[in-house]
């Protein structure tokens, strides 16, 4: 029926309708029936006689007939489609940045349908004291509420900030796939043949975005500076830490790729130096020289223990780099942040904050804007009090903003992508690269720099400011080999600091005889470069005595044609393959000692196993690699992170259950691979991460299996009782 048919102006309610053929049907029996209440009874008609045509202005208008809006409010008010945040305004509740449920959703993700209902709708069979519901889409079981049932409320008592005004379902990630129809449906309890009636059902179809899991390259930190010695967190450790994280992001989960144990015995107590201060800035140098000569573009998460002192600083990050303490998740979400190029949120006077961060309504700056929901815990976070977790304010979550800016990110950077992708930013070559500390007067300090062969890693778009800095290599001549500009990766430094520290990539020629830094056109300091390369011994790879899994390896290096040179004049990066110099990673860098003992339980195994010593002598560099060795393949390891062995929940709780595989060889099991089962209820999921409020009463063994990347499966199991 359209208002041109019969004069009758339509007035729906703000909700989004979205009504079947049915229900439109019975709408238009109710409305033909008002109209026809509301048109006046005409008198008898005498005998037509003829009569001529009327004008225009002799022709009566017809009556508007205004229904009420209550009239077109349908139990369904709104529908919430969350698996973060979102954008959604319902009684005053909600930024109105922009239109409702806009934020994209991610494949393989948990999904939270949270189902707005109101009790003040004429469309009741029953008025309601209390509502409850249920979500079916084809191929899987239907969902009950995690909450149901909940109490009637009419729409203007309804509050988007207290989780039981809401039915909350929780669609699982590994459903979250492609284009998905989700019917949902509510009724009263206590007239449960209500939920046949088809105004209190509602069907949406939900599209998933592919977000490709982002590659994590595990270092962690075994503190040995200022005569301590703290043992470095474990492989778990950083999963655990790394939990948060992915609740946060709008990704389904991390690829580990691999994992190294690093000696740091920097002092992050000392400030200045720009960045993060001093020894923070030395511990980032070094994990962006491993990256630099592991020719990746994985993310190099740095993994701290607890214990190590600090001048307040708990984290430092960018250019691919991201550094933070053990536990501290919210931090590691912002330092990945700035290794994906996000800048800060206006929060605490950060930094370089970010100018097109948005004002969402009248909540504070740097707010998250909407509110946000742990699909794991159900908490809810108000955007009146609760920040982005890119600035420097707390308690944090994910605004929409940061939100879709990451997600955008991600999918557009070759750290979500395996390395042997196509059309790499750069071709395969010599590269240097070098790290330098400018000070305010035009000095320079060189910091541990070398160059290799190979491809560099990709440039994550927007994560370098471009300065009025730039750096010429020079030939024998003094003539321009090579003119670079330079940018900062570091967000935390400040450019127009007294001390900035620069970290570049520039293509390579060993005809280099000096580097020229110059600033706004002008020369501030000529380095020269040793015309040859230092010699370099290696000796063959020994296994030590008595620790199984370990091996030693001892080396020499000094000048040509000259004394050797102390240990302290050269630094050193040692690299492994797997696979016979056909990919490289790195093990350790920036050290100052001419040997290093390896953990081979951590590294990928094959045939023709090699290890490579990188020596630089400040600027020029040599190389020196053992013979092949066989190494064996490790097969995935199948870990429970939650809940822990033991742990006992009431019947109707809900238990979140985390683990997955880890192999060197064969990196992480795909989230789609991961089973769950329980002794009792048999299986109860598929995912890295699967809640459940449906096991039954008694004692459960909760079972994981995985493949184990070669023929078999890896198996975890705890035991957990409910109660």
């Amino acid at each position: 029926m359209t208002e041109g048919d019969s004069g009758v102006r339509l007035e729906p309610d703000e909700a989004e309708l979205e009504l079947t053929g049915r229900e439109l049907e019975q709408v238009r029996h109710l409305l033909m029936r008002e109209l026809e209440e509301a048109l006046p009874e005409a008198p008898p008609a005498p005998a037509p006689e003829p009569a001529a045509v009327p004008t225009l202005e002799e022709i009566e208008p017809r009556g508007i007939i205004r229904f009420p809006p209550i009239l077109f409010a349908v139990p369904i008010t709104a529908i919430e489609r969350t698996q973060a945040t979102q954008y959604l305004r319902i009684n005053g509740k909600g930024s109105g940045y922009a239109a409702d449920n806009t934020v994209p959703l991610v494949a393989g993700k948990d999904l939270i349908l949270r189902v707005y209902v109101r009790s003040d709708s004429i469309w009741w069979p029953h008025t309601p004291s209390a509502v409850t519901g249920r979500v079916s889409y084809a191929g899987h079981p239907d969902l009950a509420p995690l909450n149901g049932p909940i109490a009637a409320m009419p729409r203007s008592a309804i509050d988007r900030n207290l989780v039981n005004h809401t039915l909350n379902f929780r669609v699982p990630g590994a459903h979250c796939n492609g284009t998905v129809t989700f019917n949902l449906t509510v009724w009263n309890p206590a007239y449960p043949g209500d939920a046949a009636s088809a105004f209190l059902s509602r069907s949406i179809g939900l599209t998933f975005d592919s977000v490709p899991r982002v590659r994590i390259h595990g270092v962690l930190i075994h503190y040995t500076g200022k005569g301590m010695n703290i043992a470095a967190p474990s492989g778990l450790d950083l999963v655990n830490t790394l939990v948060w994280v992915g609740r946060t992001y709008p990704i389904r989960g991390f690829n580990y790729t691999a994992c190294e144990v690093v000696d740091f015995n920097g002092d992050l107590t000392v400030g200045g130096g720009g960045g993060c201060g001093t020894g923070w800035n030395q511990l980032f140098n070094m994990l962006w020289n491993m990256r630099a000569a592991s020719g990746t573009d994985d993310v190099f998460v740095g993994l701290l223990p607890p214990g190590v002192p600090t001048s307040g600083v708990i984290g430092c990050g960018g250019g691919g780099v991201a550094i933070a303490y053990k536990g501290g998740g919210s931090v590691l979400a912002q330092e990945i942040g700035h290794a994906f190029g996000r800048a800060h949120a206006p929060c605490g006077n950060p930094g370089g904050p970010d100018p097109n961060y948005p004002t969402y309504d009248s909540y504070p700056s740097g707010s998250i804007g909407e509110f946000g929901f742990d699909s794991a815990s159900g908490q809810i976070f108000d955007p009146a009090g609760t920040y982005d977790f890119m600035s420097y304010c707390g308690p944090v979550w994910t605004s929409p903003y940061t939100y879709i800016g990451l997600k955008n990110a991600i999918a557009a950077s070759p750290a979500s992508a395996h390395p042997e992708r196509a059309g790499g930013r750069d071709i395969e070559r010599e590269y240097l690269y070098l790290n330098y500390r400018l000070h305010r007067g035009g000095q320079v300090d060189l910091l541990p720099s070398f160059h290799l062969h190979g491809r560099p890693p990709a440039e994550v778009e927007g994560a370098g400011r471009p300065t009025n800095v730039g750096c010429d290599l020079l030939g024998p001549n003094g003539e321009v080999l090579e003119s670079h500009s330079c940018s900062i990766i570091n967000p935390h430094m400040d450019p127009d600091g007294p001390v900035v520290e620069f970290h570049e990539v520039i293509p390579w020629s060993d005809e280099v005889r000096s580097i020229a830094f110059h600033r706004g056109g002008e020369v501030c300091h000529t380095l020269k470069v040793d015309a040859r390369a230092p010699e370099l011994a290696l000796q063959p790879v020994k296994l030590v005595e008595r620790e199984h899994g370990l091996a030693r390896l001892e080396w020499g290096a000094k000048k040509k044609g000259a004394a050797a040179k102390t240990s302290e004049e050269y630094t050193y990066v040692v690299r492994y393959s797997h696979d016979g110099g056909t990919s490289w990673r790195a093990l350790a860098a920036d050290l100052t000692e001419s040997k290093l003992v390896v953990n081979l339980e951590l590294l990928p195994g094959g045939d023709e196993c090699l290890f490579q010593v990188v020596a630089s002598s400040g600027i020029r560099t040599a190389t020196a690699t053992t013979e092949p060795v066989q190494i064996p393949r490790k097969p995935r390891n199948a870990v429970i992170l939650a809940p822990p062995e033991g742990a006992s929940f009431a019947e109707g709780e809900a238990v979140e259950m985390l683990g997955g595989g880890f192999s060197p060889d064969f990196e992480t099991v795909d989230s789609e691979d991961v089973l769950w089962m329980s002794s009792r209820d048999g299986q109860l999921g598929v995912g890295y991460q699967v809640v459940t409020n449906q096991l039954t009463r008694g004692r459960h063994r909760l079972m994981l299996s995985i493949p184990d990347g070669g023929d078999g499966e890896a198996k975890a199991s705890i035991e957990v009782t409910i109660r």
